[in-house]
């Protein structure tokens, strides 16, 4: 189980997160988002985040540019977080790894995770609303993951509303290979190193629970 903060947009909670054992963080590139970031700031925040993997948040942009801003950046593992199809899913998966964001209701959808899976490394379900901050039903989620942590037969990442409060319930119901937070680890809208602290050792301690004898 690994631990993902998306919407890192300074050098302070890039430090935060190598301090903390994030395992990976979100780059958001989306022009909507309020937590948007420019190319120029990304390439600033790669070299301080040392080991922790920086993955590319995209939402509905042309594959060209997707594919183009990764390879300046060098990242490896873009997600895609609008309504992409499979079709564009394998389009970027040619040349990065993929993860497709999806909510319950698509996860629900007669034969779109079939369609995705072939193209992705793993599956993350979020709220209705991506970044809202806002906690949704993850136990409904559970009769689609067969094994646990897996959807579609791929890896299985969980968001929407995860924080230190929630986060361990969370791992214990669906065993995400991922957990995956924004708000939850900020103050009136901004990072909160105690809040990374937080989620992160909350998080740990729920994945060590699981993995007892």
């Amino acid at each position: 189980m690994r631990v993902k903060i998306c919407g890192l947009r300074d050098q302070d909670g890039a430090r935060a997160c190598v301090a903390a054992g994030v395992d990976l963080v979100g780059l958001n590139f989306v022009p909507s988002s309020r937590r948007c970031i420019t190319e120029t700031l990304a390439a600033e925040l790669l070299p301080v985040l040392g080991g922790v993997e920086a993955v590319g948040v995209f939402a509905d942009q042309p594959v060209g540019e997707v594919l183009e801003l990764s390879r300046r950046l060098g990242l490896r593992t873009v997600q895609l977080h609008g309504g992409e199809s499979p079709a564009d899913c394998a389009a970027v998966a040619e040349h990065l790894d993929v993860v497709k964001a999806v909510d319950l209701r698509q996860v629900e959808q007669p034969g779109l995770l079939d369609a995705l899976a072939p193209h992705v490394s793993a599956l993350l379900v979020d709220g209705r609303r991506p970044g809202s901050g806002q906690a949704w039903d993850w136990v409904a989620l559970r009769r689609h993951c067969r094994p646990a942590g897996r959807l579609a037969g791929v890896p299985l990442w969980l968001a929407g509303g995860l924080d230190e409060g929630n986060v361990g319930e969370a791992i214990a119901a669906l065993q995400p290979a991922v957990v995956d937070t924004a708000s939850g680890v900020e103050e009136r809208g901004t990072w909160s190193t105690a809040r990374v602290v937080a989620f992160c050792r909350q998080a740990r301690a729920a994945a060590d629970a699981l993995e007892a004898p």
